[in-house]
């Protein structure tokens, strides 16, 4: 409502005006709306209550005029623009530039009668944010530590990644190399390999672009897809592998055409280009398997075990990677590379269509796999490749209500790049000696028009009292602490991790990502969780919703990366389809 339109329904209240200031009554704030805003934007506010009574006086003309002048302020900040609504409602504008921290509202009439309202307006916490930091439009990133730098990526084309200091400064473009195998797949003289298509290339420099490689026939744009004709992203993560404790970058694409993907590419490059040497894995995958990309990826003993995700009945599927190879590449022998094909465990899937490993993670010397249909663990801290999974993992799948399979996600939808929003389980993390387990369900059939409730659940390990032993996992060691911190529309969850001093869980929501932690080292339940200025869970998230954007609607991916003895959170947002959104939280 412009001014002028203010001061036209003023004088139709110039007598009440009037009286009022004869009776000396004062503003009385009594709310703000919205209560909460970003200190990076101006936020347009109401401000109700009563007694905002504008002053009727007489011109020395001799005509009626009203004041209707407000003035507010938030601590010692001046609100913009405050126009007269009603005797009931003012509007106004909160300027950018304050401080996180909750705010008295102090309101002036135009008689210089006062009003205040104590914490009445919050500013968020104030995360460092980074529009677009490709500059192409990239849709989705990774984010995680390596070399004592934050990477980012890979970028849309698949050709590089960002890397910056964990403090947000000394950002650069680093881009991609890879290694030509060029003796082909040794065991797989069909292979779709780097020798005829990929000559014409004089460099391999994309790990497959999304916008540029044909999934159909990708031998038709060979010098925008990967070096195995890889048709978009899969997974890029770091580690610490083997004797040396050596730090490997690990990266793995995906494909279009079932049973064509074999590679996966390693470096411990540091400078740009980062040099990939391949591993061929087609010992573990061959062509027969039907894997079309990767969805986890965890070590444990210096083994890395890949998650895969696959489309045929011999499912799922984890290849499992013994070594680590030197430039130019590796091609695998058996004793290399090997496959734990989980067919014969509860995890197994029948029928058509596909299957993957959701999340992996090592803890208490074993491994934990996790997905849709189970959750199993390792009986010893080296499971083989024996053809009967059954005798190397145990089941542990914690006592969903309704059966873990049968209320999880529906079956996965294709061949896609995955987002942790696609998962049944989102993730794992280890925090105060307990593992944590983050899961998607669906919702109930109608005519239940309930939403799906996301899960958080914990995972006690039991330990031989004189030994201090391992005693394994029964689905009674775990217990749900969580759903969906109060708020309906929180039906994914999308981010699970640990810092030294917090368990993070964060959601996807429409009105925007919700963030969420403790410091609690054996949290029982959400009331152990806290939310925006370390309010009692549930609460206004971390940052508030989408951290101040609504818009900001999906976590793509999200941890913990310690620098110099302390950690930052860093977190990959956006909608799926439009430009990410870094944000930096120093804790």
């Amino acid at each position: 409502m412009k001014r002028s339109s203010h001061l036209a329904a003023a004088a139709s209240l110039a007598v009440l005006a009037c009286a009022s200031s004869e009776t000396g009554t004062a503003p009385h704030p009594m709310a703000v709306s919205p209560a909460s805003g970003s200190p990076f934007a101006e936020t347009a506010v109401a401000i109700f209550g009563d007694g905002f009574e504008p002053e009727a006086y007489q011109s020395s003309g001799g005509g009626a005029q009203v004041d209707a002048s407000f003035r507010a302020w938030l601590g010692g900040a001046e609100l913009a623009g405050v126009a007269w609504v009603s005797s009931s409602e003012l509007r106004a504008t909160v300027p950018a530039g304050l401080e996180p921290g909750t705010y008295r509202l102090q309101v002036r009439d135009p008689r210089g009668g006062e009003g205040s309202l104590d914490a009445a307006f919050t500013i968020l916490e104030a995360p460092e944010i980074w529009d677009d930091p490709f500059g192409d439009g990239t849709p989705f990133a990774f984010v995680f530590g390596y070399d004592g730098h934050v990477l980012l990526g890979p970028s849309q084309d698949g050709s590089g990644v960002v890397r910056c200091l964990p403090d947000g400064t000394g950002c650069g473009s680093f881009g991609f190399l890879f290694s030509r195998d060029v003796t082909g797949s040794a065991t797989n003289p069909d292979l779709l390999t780097s020798l005829a298509e990929n000559t014409v290339c004089p460099t391999l420099t994309t790990l497959g672009s999304v916008t540029t490689c044909d999934p159909v026939s990708p031998q038709n744009t060979a010098c925008g897809c990967g070096p195995d004709f890889e048709s978009g992203r899969g997974l890029l993560r770091a580690f610490t592998i083997g004797q040396e404790a050596s730090e490997w970058l690990v990266a793995m694409g995906r494909t279009e055409k079932a049973g064509q993907l074999n590679y996966l590419y390693m470096t411990r490059d540091v400078a740009s280009p980062l040099g990939f040497s391949y591993v061929d894995l087609y010992t573990a995958m061959p062509q027969t398997s039907g894997v079309t990309g990767v969805a986890s990826m965890a070590v444990l003993n210096d083994r890395l075990y890949v998650g895969l995700q696959v489309a045929n009945a011999d499912r799922p599927r984890i290849a499992v990677l013994t070594g680590t190879p030197a430039p130019p590449g590796l091609d695998c022998t058996p004793s290399d590379a090997f496959a734990t094909t989980l067919q014969q465990t509860s995890m197994a899937e029948s029928g058509i269509g596909l299957s993957q490993v959701d999340a992996m993670m090592g803890f208490e010397g074993r491994l934990f796999v996790a997905n849709r249909r189970a959750v199993l663990v390792s009986k010893t801290g080296f499971p083989t490749g024996a053809s009967d999974a059954s005798t190397q993992f145990d089941d542990c799948t914690p006592p969903a209500a309704g059966g873990w399979e049968a209320t999880s996600i529906l079956k996965y939808a294709g061949k896609t790049d995955l987002t942790p929003a696609d998962m049944g389980v989102a993730g794992l993390a280890a925090w105060g000696g307990r593992l944590y387990i983050g899961r998607n369900t669906h919702p109930p059939p109608p005519p239940v028009t309930d939403p799906a409730v996301p899960e958080l659940w914990a995972f006690t390990p039991r330990h031989d009292p004189s030994t201090g032993a391992f005693l394994g996992c029964l689905p009674s060691d775990w217990q749900r602490i969580a759903t969906n911190f109060a708020d309906p529309g929180s039906s994914k969850l999308t981010a699970l991790f640990a810092s030294a001093s917090h368990l993070y869980v964060g959601y996807d929501n429409a009105s925007g990502a919700a963030l969420f932690r403790t410091a609690v080292s054996t949290p029982a339940s959400e009331a152990d969780f806290a939310g925006h200025l370390s309010c009692a869970a549930p609460c206004t998230p971390l940052g508030g919703a989408g951290f101040g954007d609504p818009a900001n609607t999906r976590f793509l991916d999200a941890r913990a990366i310690p620098f110099r003895g302390v950690d930052e959170v860093w977190a990959v947002l956006g909608s799926g389809s439009t430009p990410v959104r870094i944000f930096r939280i120093s804790e």
